[in-house]
C-alpha cells in the first residue's frame, strides 16, 4: 500500500554503517489494482516485510546503479503533503507544471506512461537520488511512493542508455571481485521499461558470477551516505557469501558496449549524449553569466549592487541578533581624476584594479569588498565592531 516510509527507514539509518540495509518497494500503478506479498501460508496487502541476516560469517556488497542524469535549473519544493509523499508545488507553481512546460505532456489519464523516463532528481549527503511520480492528481500535484522535506531542490533526469550500461558493467566488475554465493536484484521497474529490449544486457552477466534472483520494484531502499533511503531507476545488485572469496571469478564479455544498445536505444543513446554536452555548455555558461551579474567586470570584485545586498543582508542578521557586530568601511582614491587627465584611462584601470587587488589581499575570508562607483569603494566587515574597523 501507499504509505509514507520516511519514518521507518529513518529509524534505520541509526544501525551502524557496518550494517547494510537494503530492499524495494511492492507496488502497483494500475488504479483499484491490489498488490499482495506472499510469505509461507499468510499474505499482505500493506506493511513492511523485514528479513534479518545473520551470521557471523556473512558478508555482503551492496552496489546501485543510476545512470541518469539531472538537466535544467534546480527547482525548491514550496509546498508538501503532511505526510511529505505528494509534492503540490514547486517554485511556486503546481508541481505536474514542470512536466507540461519542459516536455509539453499534458495532465490526462494517458500521460502517467510518458514520465517513466523523466524521474526529479535530488541530492542528499552528496548521493544523488532519483524519485518518479506515481500518480498525477487532479490538482495536478505529483505525488510519490516516497517521501520530500519542504526545501528541497529537484531537477527534471533523463536517462543515458550507455551510461545506464555502463554503471551495470562497474557493478559487473565488483561484483565478480567480491566472488558472492548468491545475488539479489532489486530493479526498478520503470528503468527496464526504458531500456526496452537491452534490459537483459544488464542482467545476463550477472548469472556467470553467481546464482541470483530478485524483482522488479517501484522503488529500491539502500543507503545514501549514512541514511537509508527510497530511490527509483535504480538497479540495486545485492552479493552474499559466506566463504572466503578465495578465487575471482572471470568475467564474461557480454557487460556494457555501443553493440548492445539495440533498437531505438542507439538513437536515445546521441540524443543523450547531445543533451549532456549542450547541459554542460549551458551550466558553465550559466556560471559566467551569474559571476558577471555580480562582481564588477574592470576589477573582479563584486560590483554595486551585490556588495550593497551583502551590507543590507549583514544589518539585518546585526539587527535581529543584535550581539553579532558589523562595520562597514567607504573609500575612494583621493585625486583620482588627475591621474586620468595627466596619465590616461588606462592608467586609471590600472590603478583602480591595483587598489581592489590591494584590498582583497587585506581582508579576512569573512569580508566583502566592492566597488560602489568610479573610484569608490566599499567594505563589509561582519563580526567587527567599530574600533576594531
Amino acid at each position: 500500500g501507499r504509505f509514507n516510509t520516511k519514518p521507518f527507514l529513518d529509524s534505520l539509518s541509526v544501525l551502524p554503517v557496518s550494517i547494510p540495509v537494503f530492499g524495494g518497494v511492492a507496488n502497483c500503478e494500475i488504479p483499484d489494482f491490489q498488490p499482495f506479498v506472499f510469505a509461507r501460508d499468510s499474505h499482505m496487502t500493506s506493511g513492511v516485510v523485514v528479513i534479518l541476516f545473520r551470521s557471523s560469517r556473512l558478508k555482503f556488497f551492496v552496489y546501485g546503479g543510476l545512470g541518469w542524469k539531472p538537466l535544467g535549473v534546480p527547482m525548491s519544493i514550496t509546498k508538501l503533503s503532511d505526510d511529505g509523499m505528494t509534492i503540490e508545488e514547486l517554485d511556486y507553481q503546481p508541481a505536474f507544471h514542470v512536466y507540461d512546460k519542459y516536455l509539453h505532456v499534458s495532465h490526462s489519464k494517458s500521460m502517467e506512461k510518458d514520465l517513466f523516463a523523466f524521474p526529479l532528481m535530488l541530492e542528499r549527503n552528496g548521493v544523488e537520488i532519483a524519485r518518479l511520480p506515481v500518480e498525477i492528481t487532479p490538482d495536478e500535484y505529483l505525488r510519490f511512493v516516497c517521501g520530500f522535506t519542504k526545501g528541497e531542490k529537484l531537477r527534471l533526469a533523463y536517462g543515458d542508455p550507455e551510461e545506464i550500461l555502463a554503471s551495470s558493467k562497474r557493478a559487473q566488475h565488483y561484483m565478480a571481485f567480491f566472488a558472492p554465493e548468491a545475488i539479489l536484484f532489486f530493479d526498478c521497474v520503470s528503468r527496464n521499461r526504458f531500456m526496452q529490449d537491452s534490459a537483459e544486457t544488464e542482467l545476463r552477466p550477472f548469472e556467470s558470477i553467481a546464482p541470483n534472483a530478485g524483482y522488479f520494484s517501484h522503488g529500491e531502499i539502500t543507503r545514501a551516505g549514512r541514511n537509508v533511503v527510497t530511490m527509483n531507476m535504480v538497479m540495486l545488485t545485492v552479493g552474499m557469501r559466506e566463504k572466503a572469496a578465495e578465487n575471482v571469478l572471470p568475467l564474461t564479455e557480454s557487460g556494457a558496449g555501443e553493440s548492445e544498445l539495440t533498437g531505438s536505444m542507439s538513437l536515445v543513446k546521441r540524443l543523450a549524449s547531445f543533451i549532456t554536452v549542450v547541459s554542460k555548455e549551458l551550466e558553465e555558461a550559466n556560471k559566467k553569466l551569474e559571476r558577471l551579474a555580480r562582481h564588477d567586470r574592470l576589477t573582479s570584485i563584486y560590483n554595486r549592487g551585490e556588495i550593497e545586498s551583502i551590507m543590507q543582508d549583514a544589518l539585518l542578521r546585526n539587527r535581529e541578533l543584535g550581539s553579532v557586530p558589523v562595520s562597514i568601511i567607504m573609500l575612494d582614491i583621493d585625486n583620482f581624476k588627475q591621474v586620468n587627465d595627466k596619465y590616461g584611462h588606462a592608467v586609471g584601470d590600472e590603478v583602480l584594479k591595483y587598489t581592489a587587488k590591494t584590498l582583497m589581499n587585506g581582508m579576512r575570508g569573512s569580508d566583502h569588498v566592492g566597488r560602489w562607483g568610479g573610484e569608490e569603494f566599499l567594505i563589509v566587515l561582519e563580526d567587527f565592531s567599530l574600533d576594531m574597523a
